[in-house]
């Protein structure tokens, strides 16, 4: 079964031991900040969305992007598994999923 893994913008301590977890068909999403860690571990994902309130940096061509609005009711972390979900997906693996935030828990 082919997993939708999820990277957040909280705090990601191991990026070698987190690369190692990742499968060839992983359904990648990058919310907002978190594609700083999956650009760190070299991979391309195959999502990227958020409001980009943290994260202003380039972005890979020819990845999918979502922008949202700053003012929202999820976080960008909750709309990437709520995409998920759209899209089929039932096993999630969230990295970087929280943060000292008590919103994203």
């Amino acid at each position: 079964m082919r997993r939708c893994v999820i990277f957040g913008g909280g705090e990601l301590k191991d990026i070698r031991f987190t690369q190692s977890l990742l499968r060839e068909d992983d359904y990648i999403v990058c919310a907002d900040r978190g594609y700083a860690y999956c650009a760190a571990m070299g991979r391309k994902p195959d999502l990227i969305l958020g409001d980009f309130d943290s994260y202003s940096g380039k972005l890979p061509p020819g990845c999918e992007v979502l922008r949202y609005p700053i003012e929202k009711d999820d976080t960008d972390t909750m709309a990437a598994v709520r995409l998920g979900q759209e899209r089929g997906y039932r096993r999630f693996h969230i990295f970087g999923g929280t943060g000292g935030r008590f919103d994203h828990t």
